[in-house]
Formats: structure tokens, sequence, C-alpha cells
């Protein structure tokens, strides 16, 4: 018997198994990760009886996890402010640094606070003492900042319009470098800024954001940007003073069971145009925040096309707009 040639296909046979059995476990887990299809069908039958229709493209056929994030800040006195916004508003110092191009050394030196009714108020000095910035911080994210050149008078009322009904798109705009750039410098890479609206106004662009993390928008945290001449001269709406804490990852509930929350909020037909996953916030009672997932189910009912946000872990209906 020739052993050498009996090794050799012993070990070509082992290899053989091992690769079939590597593909198996590799398509056991992908059906892991996926909704299986007599799943699907069998939901659409339960749904259907309830009024609830869908084309199965639109469902999210993915199990998912995200993770859960907390933000702690609360207002403080200005006094207090002036001693500890290094600790308490760390990103808050170093939006004011980008904004006004002064170093983040610098700040603490050029930064003057003041209690105002439901508020704080800043102002920011160059060398010489006069006011180059100022800004307006309120509650847990409201921020509003203005280049002292600049006459803020000319945006208000296209904020104040932008922000009280966002625009609906899901199209890819480009936001200016100058909004990149001090996302980046503020957040690292964890908190951006989707663009959902840009317009010309008074010779710059005014910019219409939401805020982002891991890629999905987060509900309540528009911001509105105003550029002109490669600088950054207003900024109206919400901003993180301190970066969240990531505290934990989550099994979502799945692109179909989220579907049998939908009689919550409406009792009719329905019929689900489309899902995709954001961000939502609820307030603590010790001041901070969580961010955690939700579903955004866009859906054609009796009134209309609605937008429903659920829960994604819970699968409770939160709001609709």
């Amino acid at each position: 018997m020739n052993w050498h040639k009996t090794n050799v296909a012993l070990i070509i046979i082992l290899v053989l198994i091992n690769t079939f059995l590597a593909f198996t476990v590799f398509d056991t887990y992908k059906d892991t990760k996926i909704l299986p299809d007599r799943f699907l069908l069998e939901a659409k039958e339960n749904l259907a009886a309830s009024g609830i229709t869908f084309e199965e493209d639109v469902i999210d056929k993915e199990y998912g996890t995200k993770t859960i994030y907390k933000y702690s800040s609360s207002m403080i006195f200005a006094e207090e402010m002036k001693e500890n916004a290094k600790y308490t508003h760390p990103c808050l110092l170093s939006a004011l640094s980008f904004l006004s191009s002064r170093s983040k050394q610098d700040m603490e030196n050029r930064v003057r606070y003041f209690d105002v009714p439901d508020g704080t108020s800043i102002s920011v000095s160059g060398e010489d003492g006069t006011v180059k910035a100022s800004a307006i911080i309120t509650g847990q994210t409201g921020f509003e900042y203005s280049d002292a050149r600049f006459n803020s008078l000319v945006v208000l009322t296209e904020i104040k319009n932008s922000l009280s009904k966002l625009p609906e798109t899901s199209e890819k705009l480009e936001l200016h470098k100058k909004i990149s750039d001090f996302f980046k410098e503020v957040y690292g890479t964890k908190i951006k800024a989707r663009c959902l609206e840009k317009k010309e106004l008074d010779g710059g662009e005014l910019f219409t954001c939401i805020l982002t993390v891991d890629g999905d928008d987060i509900n309540g945290m528009p911001v509105c940007f105003y550029v002109r001449d490669e600088k950054i001269l207003h900024v109206s709406g919400n901003l993180f003073f301190v970066s969240p804490d990531a505290e934990y990852s989550a099994k979502l509930i799945d692109g179909i069971n989220i579907l049998y929350g939908i009689p919550s909020f409406c009792d009719g037909d329905v019929l689900v145009l489309s899902q995709k996953h954001e961000y939502s916030t609820v307030s603590l009672e010790n001041d901070g925040v969580y961010i955690f997932p939700v579903w955004r189910i866009e859906c054609e009912t009796e009134s209309g096309i609605e937008r429903p946000l659920f829960n994604a872990l819970t699968g409770e209906y939160i709001e609709h707009k």
C-alpha cells in the first residue's frame, strides 16, 4: 500500500469536509440574522387580517442590535460655568473654540458667562477685549451662536420656519465642509449631522440639519448653520454640550414584529410604505437623557401619509408627524 498517496487522499477529504461544514455554519449564521421567508409570509397574512398591508421589499429583514446612549448635562449658574465648564460642558467649549477661531487653551480667558432667564448667555472676547461672538444655551441641548460682525436678524425668520417644520427628505445633500469639520472637531466620529435642506440666503447658505448618532437621525435634535465666505456666522438649534456615553447594546424588535404595534396609533386600514431605524430621546429625573433606537414607519392611512415612531426595544408607539 502506498501510504503517502493514502495520507494525501485523507487530507484532501478532510479539507473538503471542513469546507462543507464551514459553509453550512455560515449559512446557518446568516439565516439567524435574516427573517425567514415563511415567517414573512405568515405575518403578512396575519397583519392583513388587521388591515395592515405591505410589499415584501419594504420590510427590513435583518435582525439587528443598536447602542443605547446616555447624555448627562444640566443647567448650572454662570459662576459655576466659569469654574467647571471644561468638565461639565466640554463640547460646548470646543464648539465655541471652533466657531470663534480661538484655541481651546485660550478659551478659558476669553469666555464670560451671564445668567439669563431659562439659560446662560456667553460672550467670547478677542485679545483687545471686544466681543467677537455671543451664544445662549438653554435647557439640556438648546444652543444659539452668532458672530459679532453678523446681523443675525437676516436669518432668524428662515431658521424659525425651518426648525418649526423640518423638511422631509431621504436625498443625500452635501454639508458644507466647514460644518463637517465642526462636528469632527467637537464630537470626533460619534455625532454627525445629516443635511435636510440648504438654501441660498443673503450672500450665504443656510443648512438645516438633523443630528445623527451611528449614522441614524436623532429625533428632536435639529440645528441650522448659516455659512458665508467660508465661515460659520450663525448656529441655532440643538447640540450636545458633552459627548453622549454608550451605555449598552440591545437587540431590536425586527421589521415585521414592529408592525404589530400599528393599531395602537391607527385603527383603520394602513399601507406600509417604508421603515427605517432612527434614534429618539427621553429625559430622566436626574437631568440625564437616554438616546434610544426607534423605528420610523412611513404609511398611508385614511388621513394621508403618516410617519409614526415606535420604540425599537419595546414596540411601544411613541408619536407621529
